[in-house]
């Protein structure tokens, strides 16, 4: 009976053991992973300040422009330029020339696409144009003889063949017809703004 006590003592302390083992080595894994864990944290705040740091700081330095390339662009140096804008794909530009020529231009390979003249009268030349104040795709132009044209630059986008096969194509047209919108008595403009809203 004794024998048999001490046996089942013995397998209980031998199971005790056992399990305090177990738990200690479990304790000691969590400690490691709660550790592992919390540094991590640590780790990941740091890096993500300096990134911020790293974003931030180019807003504190001069700033400087160069360009790309340099590039001649055809039929350009004829003419001066009066406005030059941008589609928002950045594929496909505009240039508006003192000699009242549109051209439509690829903008990474400069090639010209379309080339239109406006409805000016006979020897007149555009000596300031601008863009209105609520929209960037309607244009003013005014030239030395005091006439005003207002236009509007617009891109049709088609996908022929997928995503991949992006086609844009400009369009001209005239909100107000093609007759000048206003005929100043004297030609010399000093400056010349356009608003056109819903309201007038």
């Amino acid at each position: 009976m004794k024998g048999a006590s001490a046996a089942a003592r013995s397998s209980e302390s031998i199971r005790s053991e056992r399990f305090h083992l177990w738990r200690s080595r479990k304790d000691r894994a969590v400690r490691w992973a709660i550790a592992a864990g919390g540094v991590s944290v640590i780790l990941a705040v740091v890096l993500i300040f300096f990134y911020l740091l790293w974003v931030v700081i180019p807003l504190f330095l001069p700033s400087d422009v160069r360009p790309v390339e340099d590039r001649i662009m055809t039929g350009w140096e004829d003419s001066t330029t009066r406005l030059l804008s941008v589609e928002e794909q950045q594929e496909v530009g505009l240039r508006l020339s003192d000699a009242g020529e549109i051209m439509f231009f690829n903008v990474p390979t400069g090639v010209p696409l379309r080339t239109e003249r406006l409805p000016l009268g006979e020897g007149d030349a555009v000596v300031l144009a601008t863009t209105a104040v609520e929209s960037f795709d309607q244009v003013a132009a005014a030239t030395d003889s005091g006439e005003v044209l207002v236009f509007r630059h617009q891109y049709q986008t088609r996908f022929p063949g997928g995503v991949e096969t992006r086609e844009i194509t400009p369009e001209l047209t005239y909100p107000y017809g093609e007759t000048p919108l206003l005929e100043m008595p004297s030609g010399d403009l000093a400056g010349l703004a356009l608003s056109d809203t819903d309201d007038g």
